[in-house]
């Protein structure tokens, strides 16, 4: 985001300069640069997005260009989150979303303090749009790492039937393991992540929660069950092999979907 809009601001505001970390030539000690940098900057904008609205080196930046004597302005340019969700400090901000409009906003301020109009704004704001609309979002398995690893548990790999030591008080203590570590990373993932990934990974907790009460229900008083053909006979209770197989591929389809888990090509029960 910071990198699209330092190659895109010299083409409306030309003969201005504009300073990006990335710019610190290699071998310089990176502290001191940009303390250097923002001591005599004129203005800050700063890129919010999901994955840094909480980064303390953000808030670092933010205070040293804050901190000036002499007047500065810092401007927040908001990427995939909206001004309600920024709290503390940051919010007293002025800020903009990566809208047209908004930016235009944004680029007029900056123009008003080096005396500058935006006259080709309209002519260069496809360039920055087509780079915005390519940034790709934070993905679930960015935010949660190992993120359906525990589809390679037995819980969730064997099927019921083939159970092999019918230790069905272990399948859910480690169900409700998987369970608890999801739910504590929801708020995380709701935070950070597209809508529609959210709430699918809200649906795969869900879908752990069902799985977790239907062994609750039939399994865990640690039942035997015979072995027929060497498939576990559940007798009357058999109607719970294809609901738990089910709940199972639904977790798994959707982990998928969400771009974590085991091979596409594995069989996951």
């Amino acid at each position: 985001m910071a990198m699209a809009l330092r190659e895109w601001l010299p083409g409306v505001l030309p003969g201005e300069e504009f300073f990006l970390s990335s710019d610190i030539e290699k071998g310089t000690l990176w502290f001191d640069a940009i303390r250097k940098h923002l001591k005599k900057a004129d203005a800050a904008i700063i890129c919010l997005t999901p994955d840094n609205v909480d980064s303390k080196w953000m808030h670092f930046e933010i205070g040293a260009i804050a901190g000036k004597r002499t007047e500065s302005r810092i401007l927040t340019y908001l990427f995939g989150i909206k001004p309600v969700d920024i709290k503390g400090p940051l919010g007293s901000f002025q800020c903009s979303e990566c809208t047209k409009e908004d930016t235009r906003k944004l680029v007029r301020v900056l123009g008003k303090l080096c005396k500058k109009t935006e006259e080709k704004f309209d002519e260069e704001w496809p360039a920055l749009e087509a780079e915005i609309s390519g940034i790709p979002p934070v993905r679930v398995s960015d935010v949660v790492l190992g993120f359906g690893d525990f589809l390679n548990f037995k819980s969730f790999r064997e099927a019921l039937e083939d159970c092999s030591d019918q230790s069905w008080l272990d399948r859910f203590a480690r169900v409700l393991q998987v369970l608890d570590q999801l739910r504590k990373q929801q708020q995380q993932v709701a935070a950070r992540c597209q809508p529609v990934d959210a709430a699918l990974y809200g649906q795969i907790v869900s879908d752990l929660d069902n799985y977790l009460r239907l062994i609750k229900s039939q399994l865990v008083d640690e039942k035997r069950f015979p072995r027929v053909d060497g498939k576990l006979d559940f007798g009357p209770a058999s109607w719970v092999l294809p609901e738990a197989a089910r709940i199972c591929d639904q977790i798994r389809r959707k982990v998928h979907q969400l771009g974590g888990g085991v091979s596409q090509s594995a069989t996951v029960f």
